[in-house]
Formats: structure tokens, C-alpha cells, sequence
């Protein structure tokens, strides 16, 4: 009996040390082992799961795919340097803006002085990392090496989708939701533990990511838990979106009816019968040149034909027909977070917006600041507003 106990105590002493030592091991990889992880002595050692290596061609070393299963997206996950228990890292992902491509630790451009990058520096990131965050950026579809005009794969079956949506609720924010997901179920990342922020475009998203805190919105439009892949529940913790929109419509068309001071103020009005404003035309015109030169759009997808929607808006007034009333409530619906159902309280949030930022001012901001702060007045949101 005493040789047994014996025996027993040995085997659970080798089982604990056993079970501490791959709790411990270090992160050889990610995303299913098809993005390696690699120090980096240059930048404090912590670790770089994608990254690039100036080559487009070895661009299939720092891509996943996404929620569809065949729509490959471009991907940095930055780790803390090696030691700890590795797994359960709180998540901070960081999105970029318009015709730009995931943040990293440094910049590549593959063609200097076009204004294209497939990986844009971002010195928050390594600072981040060190203070123990894993951190999570992509190229969201359509730009760069997801699928960008420039990315040597653009013809391959995994861009069939990869055109540009518009930061569409039901495919660029799922895409990062699905990918942040992914790092939960390989358990990397705590699930609840999910910070989000971005500028412009980039803000755009993390507002998304903070309305709709713990769900996810399908390509019908419906609204379901946002769970991981093993099937834990995920949730935003807190989003700093920077000089964001919250109502697209209002942004690039705006009516003039938004009130600072009224808790509700959708773009139509409550009745939904205020008129369609006036176009900003320079802003559009040139975000639109950007995407013609370096992204990818598909102007055979009604509900992404960006192209399509400018030269609607070009043709001028009345706007009262069928196809203009339907952009509008496309932008407002599934490209706007305002326009996220919000019976669920959003994530604690700090919007950040200049005041004299003629594309997405203050408005957008208080918008949503107005109407959380009726609807849930203990809600931690913020704003934060300066000379931008």
C-alpha cells in the first residue's frame, strides 16, 4: 500500500509539473499553427504572429480566414515576451482607417509614394505588448493584402469575397470579431477581457464592436450571441473609437436636422420623413479615389456597390426615389452603429472627435453619447473632444 501511495503521489506530482509546463510553453504559432510567432530582439522581444516580410508573395504566412471559411484576411497578433502562463491574455485589438492596412510595429511600402502600405507602424502596439496585452490588428477586406488591389493573391478563390463592404456590421466587423474569437478558443485571449479602438474608418468599427458588445450580426440582418469558436461567450470590455462615425448617412450626406440636445435623432427623423441632405462632395469624391486606386470593390454587389452609390448621389436632386431612399437606409442600417439595435447596453466607451473635423464632427459623437446616456443613465460612456 505504501509503495502505491507512493507510486500515486509521484504520478501527480509529474502530472502537475507536466500540466505547469504547457501552460507555461511558449506560443509557437496561431490561427489554427498557420501564422508563426517570432521574437523580436529589435522591439523588446516581445512576439510578432504575422507581420510581413516585404515580399507579397509571402504574404500566405499572415493571413487567416474569416467567419465564411474562404475569405482570407490579412493579421497581426502581437504577443507580451515570453514567460508567464501564456494563455489568457486581455486582448486589445487596433483597427486602421481608410485605405490603410493593419497597424504593427513597423511600416512597409511596397510601392513608396503611393500612399499604399500592407502594414502600418504603430508605436502603442509594442508598448502594449510589454505591459502584458496580446494585441490584434487586420487589413480589413478589400485593402492591402486582404485582397487589395495590389495583393498578388487577388485573384485567387479566397478574394471571390474579399471586396470592399464599407464597414458592413455583417462583414468587416464580424471579420474581426470571428478573428479575435479565434484567439479565445486557441486560448490565447480572455474572451471578456477585449478592448477595441481605431481612428476613422478604424473608429468606425470599434463603435460597431462597442454596440453590439456580445453579438454578432449575420448577413440577414439577425442578431445572435457572439461566441467563439468552442463556443465561449465573448464580449467587448471597452472601446475607444477616435474621430468616428456613428450614422454614415448623416456623415456623408448630412440633413442638418441632428439636435445636440435630443436623445433620439436618427437620420430620418422619428416619423422617418426629414429629407436626404446635401452631399459632401470633395469628401466623397476623394475617399472614393483612394478606393479606386488601392482597394477593391465590386460594383455586381448591390449592397456594396460604392461606385454605383457615388455616381447616384453626382446625378444630383431630387432625392426621393426608390434607389437613393435605399442607400440611405443601407448606410444607416448595417454600416452605422447608431443603427445597431440597442436593447443591449453598449460597452463602456470613450469617443474621442475634433471639433473642427469636417467629415465626422462632434455631431457623430453625441448622437450616440445623447441617446445611451437617456436609455442607460449609468452607462460608463465618455467623450472626449479637442482640437483635431
Amino acid at each position: 500500500m505504501k509503495v502505491l501511495r507512493g507510486t500515486l503521489a509521484t504520478l501527480a506530482v509529474l502530472l502537475s509539473l507536466v500540466i505547469a509546463s504547457s501552460a507555461q510553453a511558449a506560443i509557437p504559432s496561431v490561427f489554427g499553427g498557420t501564422i508563426e510567432c517570432k521574437v523580436q530582439p529589435s522591439f523588446g522581444n516581445v512576439r510578432l504572429c504575422g507581420g510581413f516580410s516585404g515580399n507579397p508573395a509571402d504574404s500566405a504566412n499572415s493571413f487567416a480566414l474569416t467567419w465564411d471559411h474562404e475569405t482570407k484576411i490579412d493579421v497581426n497578433v502581437i504577443l507580451p515576451p515570453e514567460g508567464g502562463l501564456e494563455t489568457d491574455y486581455p486582448l486589445i485589438g487596433v483597427f486602421h482607417g481608410w485605405g490603410g492596412s493593419k497597424p504593427g510595429l513597423s511600416t512597409v511600402e511596397p510601392k513608396p509614394g503611393t500612399g499604399l502600405t500592407f502594414e502600418q507602424e504603430d508605436p502603442r502596439i509594442r508598448h502594449w505588448a510589454e505591459e502584458g496585452y496580446a494585441v490584434f490588428s487586420m487589413t480589413d477586406r478589400g485593402w492591402g493584402l486582404s485582397c487589395g488591389k495590389f495583393d498578388p493573391g487577388k485573384a485567387a478563390p479566397n478574394c471571390k469575397k474579399g471586396y470592399i463592404h464599407l464597414m458592413d456590421d455583417r462583414y468587416e466587423v464580424r471579420d474581426a470579431q470571428y478573428l479575435m474569437s479565434v484567439l479565445a478558443a486557441e486560448g490565447i485571449v480572455d474572451p471578456t477581457k477585449v478592448g477595441v479602438t481605431g481612428g476613422s474608418y478604424g473608429g468606425g468599427l470599434s463603435m460597431a464592436l462597442a454596440a453590439l458588445r456580445n453579438r454578432v450580426m449575420l448577413p440577414t440582418g439577425e442578431l445572435v450571441p457572439w461566441e467563439s469558436p468552442t463556443g465561449q461567450r465573448m464580449e467587448i470590455a471597452a472601446a475607444v473609437p477616435q474621430i468616428p462615425w456613428t450614422d454614415l448617412s448623416y456623415a456623408l450626406v448630412p440633413n442638418g436636422r441632428n439636435l445636440d440636445y435630443v436623445t433620439n435623432s436618427p437620420y430620418k427623423g422619428p416619423t422617418g420623413r426629414l429629407p436626404i441632405g446635401v452631399w459632401k462632395a470633395s469628401w466623397s469624391e476623394g475617399l472614393n479615389f483612394a478606393g479606386e486606386q488601392i482597394g477593391n470593390y465590386e460594383p455586381n454587389d448591390p449592397e456594396a456597390n460604392i461606385p454605383g452609390w457615388l455616381l447616384r448621389f453626382k446625378a444630383g436632386e431630387p432625392y426621393t426615389d426608390p434607389g437613393i431612399t435605399g442607400i440611405i437606409e443601407l448606410l444607416s442600417t448595417f454600416h452605422s452603429s447608431f443603427g445597431i439595435d440597442h436593447s443591449t447596453e453598449p460597452s463602456p466607451l470613450l469617443i474621442q472627435s475634433g471639433w473642427n473635423d469636417d467629415l465626422f464632427p462632434v455631431d457623430e459623437a453625441l448622437r450616440f453619447y445623447q441617446r445611451t446616456r437617456a436609455q442607460y443613465p449609468d452607462d460608463p460612456i465618455s467623450l472626449y473632444f479637442a482640437d483635431l
